[in-house]
């Protein structure tokens, strides 16, 4: 099968997960759907309005700033407000076009055209992302270790440990060459350009090992931004009158991202899916808790109607700008480093 078909069909079966999930949760609560609208339409204004404000500015301020020491180890200097409607670009692609490409490879791409720096871009933009992940699984760490009795949910705890497990090992497996010698037996099997393609950018990420102190402020800014999430999924809690404590969302709203994760139309149904479960477990109410997600869903869709005009002056990206990019940075790169040796 090609690379395209892959592709294609990759997008079919996230978007058939996605509507699975999210047609199975419809149904097993179609009996409570008008209180589920009765939620969200008697929503707390005020609360509604202090989680939107604090979403769109403080949130995606530290996004920004969070990926801007990032750019500068790669040598690109690029403007805070630049790298602002950058992210609000990124949730445009992620929520509203996930089946052309994704916000990751669109601003890299952005950035890539502006720079002329395309291999560094996207270095900078997987970095990034894997921080973020990252502090994701060591929040949902957390929720695990202090409710681990009081989750009965089967197999999501050897999925958490083997996640964190891999998370742990992660970092020393992308930092020393020492570790990750002996795994090229896993990947060596791959075709020779697809192999020494994923040895390029390999290369490209282990110079970061000589900026930790980059990758710690990276690492605080983005528990900052992950804390201050939480606290948006508390306001709107508040807003549909969801009587939990602020650090019981703390330990749910982790595990809620981390499911997530599971391949799927920019999360949605499997996040759904995920609040009902979690929040009506600990009496919230399966009503209430499919209104909150709803609500926390349209936080990202302001924020992705905010991106689509932002884009609009950004220019247009396709895949095949992508694939053509990305081809002439390798080439680059592999060049230089056949210099070097």
């Amino acid at each position: 099968m090609n690379p395209q078909k892959k592709k294609k069909l990759g997008n079919i079966i996230r978007v058939l997960i996605s509507f699975v999930f999210l047609g199975a949760l419809i149904f097993i609560l179609k009996d409570k759907l008008p209180e589920v609208l009765r939620e969200i339409k008697n929503a707390n204004r005020a609360y509604f309005i202090s989680a939107l404000l604090l979403f769109l500015f403080p949130m995606m301020m530290l996004l920004a700033y969070r990926v801007k020491p990032i750019f500068k180890v790669q040598k690109i200097k690029l403007s805070f407000f630049y790298l602002y409607f950058l992210r609000y670009i990124g949730f445009f692609f992620n929520n509203f076009l996930p089946s052309a490409v994704g916000g990751d490879l669109a601003s890299a791409y952005l950035v890539s055209r502006k720079t002329g720096r395309g291999i560094e871009s996207f270095t900078a933009i997987f970095i990034d992302r894997l921080v973020g992940f990252f502090t994701i699984f060591l929040f949902a760490f957390a929720a695990f270790f202090f409710m681990q009795k009081e989750i009965n949910l089967p197999y999501i705890g050897p999925l958490i440990i083997g996640i964190i497990i891999f998370m742990v090992v992660l970092p020393f497996f992308l930092f020393s060459r020492r570790v990750a010698r002996p795994f090229q037996i896993l990947v060596k099997w791959l075709p020779k350009p697809v192999f020494e393609k994923l040895k390029t950018i390999y290369h490209a990420i282990y110079q970061y090992r000589r900026h930790p102190f980059t990758l710690i402020n990276v690492t605080i800014c983005s528990l900052l931004f992950q804390a201050l999430g939480i606290f948006v999924n508390y306001l709107l809690g508040q807003s549909v009158g969801i009587e939990l404590p602020l650090f019981k969302y703390f330990l749910l709203i982790p595990l809620v991202w981390l499911i997530s994760m599971i391949p799927s139309l920019g999360g949605l149904g499997v996040r759904e899916g995920g609040y009902v479960v979690l929040f009506a477990s600990f009496g919230a109410g399966s009503d209430k808790a499919f209104a909150l997600s709803i609500l926390f869903y349209s936080l990202t869709v302001c924020a992705s109607i905010i991106g689509s005009i932002c884009y609009l002056f950004a220019g247009r990206v396709s895949r095949e700008d992508l694939e053509k990019m990305q081809a002439e940075d390798m080439q680059i790169l592999e060049k230089e480093k056949r210099d070097v040796e």
